[in-house]
């Protein structure tokens, strides 16, 4: 760690030297007071500027950006009157769609151009997730919580396609979400709403300025019943902001702490989804999330043209889970009064070494019952220097920094085996399990995360109309586990790399702009991934650790082309556009592979080259009390590499229980085809109504990379909401999802469903969408 601390603090002074000079070319004194010369008016519509890197403070005009970028404001989040993060990326940006593995509909899989940002340990993680400039990505599986989120206090989201800044992680791109603060909110609010299935919320908001400081809260309480059998939530959330500035200065000091448990009845047997949509086949399935987050962030502006971005945060998150699964334990054959593994001849022991007995009180068969802790503790500091200045007649930005991000994180998992009911729930207390050749057994486990990074960006004008970007950085990831059980865990992986990028937009008329695109980013893997990459031991995400080789890091090639622009105003509004060509190119990707085994979980492998190419496109209306957005992408991801992988349950596989794939299949769960409209229109100054249609064609299921099976249906999902305002200071307003009562399903893999009942034949296994459903609330501001 010497040499790479050394190497940075040598590499920060460079940076630093070098946007001081360019802050001496620009003059200084009475001279540096002169305002730099900007970007000429491009005619594209006007929005808050966003961060060029992760750090707050930096701001940007998204115009200027030569890449894809999404901004969402407030009033995007709460357009229906119900804020979600989730759904609003879903419904406003075209490149954006939800997958419900877990069943919850605040922890949805979330993907953009087919990387994936969830909160499910095992899954592949592809977007750098960044709350408040801090970052947000766990460290034990670079997961992403979406419930610990506060949606009512966002102040803004960025959705940005590919930027090596953003640093690890950001493979496909990244969000950034900057929460509000008391010199931007002033006021209060009060929102109370319920509904279909149990639903009931309160949420508050307050922000006051005082002359140099301000203070800003936010209060959530939702409650959440659901529609599908033990899939309730409980959210409490609590978002606080204190802010100081002068002339030159502004600080802020904010804590984010969340108190969460969610139902997670996952994916379930089609053969029992026609008998009842809501049922879930193995429970109790919940997940208890609970949050602290303080970070501290400011800003000096050393000159009129050089200032100073600083943040430091830790965090920390407890996690329990509770995760009912199937078994294929079998009575022995040598003694039918033990319980034995599937060859019916290795028995089930315990930890003190007892055999487990084949009678289980209250049994319909077997299950079981994985407990599992998660205690990681992240923290992490970054600087930088931003410099406008004047060289060779020519505006220059610059932006330089370094930044550290560690985690402690704590693994602890525990498998009982119990009775079955005949609702399919684990009979209880139960056998604690620990089998001597480790398929399953007790992990606790430590790992240490420590990514380090020195980037830089630099946007300089050749001519009125054309401008160059070039960035890069350097990110070294250092992680070490510790089996706290023994030595078997125990391993070292140290990942390198320097990512550039370059960039170059053109102005070719004042309502069109052209730009193009260059960068790589690359994620190392996470600990639950390189210690579970051994074939011959599979692991049961996340529920055992072996010792295993080491992975590859991924690293992805992107190319971006694209144009956006603003037609002439006419009839009274004003008609905005953008399109964008994509292409990612993902090298020595990492996917998960079943066992052999049926019942055996699998393992994380280096897939060899992974492809998402594509086209995504917007256009946006806003005038005459209309506001319309329409938008489509098109995503081809697909593997390059042959491969040939396990899946016991697929239906296809070959007799061993493979699937073959080709250059060319496509990746699962990523459709091909994706729209979105959103329309609101003012029927009077008081009264709103409004609508939105999201459509998906089909995507392939989990576990079928080959391509060999039906895959889940498209669907076309309509949504109506309208609000109407009694008096200035109270609005109500309603919503009704799924209007057309669609049954569809947005996630589906394979598992042995004989496991949960003999009355089951069809392997497949679906997260079902939720029915029609309808809320109505109040808005109270004051």
């Amino acid at each position: 760690m010497n040499r790479a601390t050394t190497a940075i603090a040598a590499a920060a002074l460079c940076l630093a030297a070098a946007a001081t000079a360019q802050g001496q070319t620009a003059g200084t004194g009475s001279a540096a007071k002169t305002a730099p010369t900007l970007a000429p008016d491009i005619g594209l519509p006007g929005v808050d500027v966003i961060g060029s890197t992760p750090l707050l403070g930096s701001g940007v005009d998204p115009n200027t950006v030569p890449a894809e970028v999404r901004v969402l404001t407030p009033q995007d989040i709460n357009r229906i009157g119900l804020p979600s993060l989730t759904d609003t990326l879903s419904t406003l940006v075209p490149s954006v769609h939800l997958n419900d593995l877990s069943g919850n509909p605040f922890q949805p899989d979330l993907l953009f151009r087919g990387f994936t940002a969830s909160p499910v340990e095992g899954e592949t993680q592809g977007l750098a997730v960044y709350l408040n400039g801090a970052r947000f990505n766990s460290p034990f599986g670079d997961t992403v919580n979406w419930d610990l989120i506060p949606s009512n206090a966002i102040a803004q989201v960025n959705v940005e396609s590919g930027n090596p800044v953003f640093g690890l992680n950001a493979l496909g791109g990244s969000v950034a979400v900057k929460l509000k603060d008391g010199f931007t909110y002033h006021g209060g609010e009060f929102v109370a709403y319920g509904g279909s299935y149990g639903r009931a919320a309160a949420l508050f908001q307050y922000g006051l300025e005082a002359q140099d400081t301000s203070a800003y809260i936010a209060l959530d309480a939702i409650h959440d019943h659901n529609w599908r059998d033990t899939a309730g939530s409980e959210l409490r959330q609590l978002y606080a902001d204190v802010g100081w500035r002068n002339d030159r200065s502004e600080v802020h000091l904010n804590i984010t702490a969340d108190d969460n448990t969610l139902g997670n009845p996952g994916a379930t047997p089609v053969d029992l989804l026609s008998i009842d949509r809501a049922a879930n086949a193995t429970a109790p399935n919940t997940v208890r999330n609970r949050y602290v987050s303080i970070s501290l962030r400011g800003t000096y502006d050393v000159t009129d043209t050089t200032s100073l971005q600083a943040l430091a945060y830790v965090s920390n998150l407890s996690q329990r889970l509770n995760n009912g699964d199937t078994t294929d334990a079998t009575p022995c054959t040598a003694d039918p009064t033990q319980l034995c593994e599937d060859d019916a001849e290795t028995p089930i022991t315990t930890p003190t070494g007892a055999t487990v007995p084949a009678a289980i009180a209250g049994s319909d068969g077997y299950s079981g019952l994985t407990l599992e802790g998660i205690d990681s503790t992240a923290f992490g500091a970054s600087a930088q220097v931003s410099n406008d200045a004047q060289i060779l007649g020519r505006h220059n930005r610059l932006v330089a920094g370094v930044s550290f991000d560690g985690g402690i994180t704590g693994f602890n998992s525990t498998t009982y085996f119990g009775g079955l009911s005949d609702n399919f729930f684990f009979v209880g207390p139960g056998y604690e399990v620990d089998q001597a050749d480790l398929s399953t057994a007790p992990v606790s486990l430590e790992s240490y995360n420590q990514y380090y990074g020195v980037f830089l960006t630099d946007r300089y004008e050749l001519t009125d109309r054309f401008a160059a970007t070039l960035s890069g950085r350097f990110n070294l990831a250092d992680i070490s586990l510790h089996d706290r059980l023994g030595t078997t865990l125990t391993a070292d992986h140290q990942y390198e790399r320097f990512n550039p990028g370059v960039g170059l937009t053109y102005q070719v008329l004042p309502p069109l702009q052209l730009f193009a695109n260059y960068s790589e980013a690359n994620r190392a893997p996470t600990p639950n991934e390189l210690e579970c990459s051994n074939p011959a031991i599979p692991c049961l995400l996340p529920n055992a650790f072996e010792s295993d080789p080491s992975l590859k890091q991924v690293v992805a090639h992107t190319i971006e082309l694209g144009a956006r622009g603003r037609l002439p105003d006419v009839v009274g509004g004003r008609l905005t556009w953008d399109a964008d060509f994509f292409h990612t190119e993902n090298n020595d990707d990492i996917i998960f592979v079943s066992a052999p085994d049926s019942n055996a979980g699998g393992d994380f492998q280096n897939a060899g080259t992974t492809l998402r190419q594509g086209f995504e496109a917007t256009l946006t209306w806003r005038g005459r009390g209309i506001r319309a957005t329409l938008g489509y992408t098109y995503t081809d991801a697909t593997y390059q590499t042959a491969l040939a992988l396990n899946s016991p349950n697929n239906p296809a596989a070959d007799e061993n229980g493979v699937i073959h794939v080709v250059p060319g299949d496509r990746l699962p769960l990523v459709p091909k085809h994706r729209a979105t409209l959103t329309v609101d229109y003012d029927v009077t100054p008081q009264w709103t109504i409004g609508g939105s249609l999201i459509g998906n064609t089909s995507e392939y299921l989990f576990a079928d990379d080959a391509n060999q099976t039906k895959p889940l249906g498209g669907y076309v999902v309509a949504n109506l909401n309208t609000s109407y305002r009694l008096t200035k200071n109270i609005q109500v307003f309603g919503v009704v999802n799924n209007v057309t009562n669609q049954r569809y399903a947005t996630y589906g893999t394979f598992v042995p469903v004989n496991l949960i009942s003999p009355a089951f034949t069809n392997t497949r296994v679906y997260s079902p969408a939720a029915p029609m459903e309808a809320f109505g609330g109040v808005r109270v501001t004051f």
